[in-house]
């Protein structure tokens, strides 16, 4: 079953660079790199809540961008395990929900 798993994963990876090819460039973007390095940051302002949604252990915000900007910062992801692995600090609260069934803190 991996065997064949892996090979239709390949073949998946493989067809959607044959179409990236064909397409111009200005539409070949990696959406997550877009996003963390574009879209995000001209969103983040000082004295912001902000929900990280499935972070786990590894937070968008960087504890020193969270000090530095005066930020709260709620964990939320459907693991308890990763939001512990969290570096210290990154999280002023961590909940342990899964997203499509989240209704607000203490209502989840």
């Amino acid at each position: 079953m991996n065997s064949l798993l892996n090979k239709l994963i390949h073949w998946n990876i493989r067809l959607s660079q044959l179409v990236d090819q064909m397409l111009p460039e200005k539409y070949r973007i990696d959406g997550n790199l877009f996003f963390i390095e574009q879209f995000a940051p001209s969103y983040i302002k000082s004295g912001l809540n902000i929900y990280d949604i499935g972070g786990g252990k590894q937070p968008y915000i960087k504890v020193e961008l969270k000090d530095a900007l005066a930020l709260k910062v709620t964990g939320l992801d459907i693991d308890q395990n990763e939001l512990n692995r969290a570096p210290e600090q990154a999280y002023d609260q961590k909940i342990r929900a899964d997203i499509a069934q989240f209704r607000g803190p203490g209502r989840c």
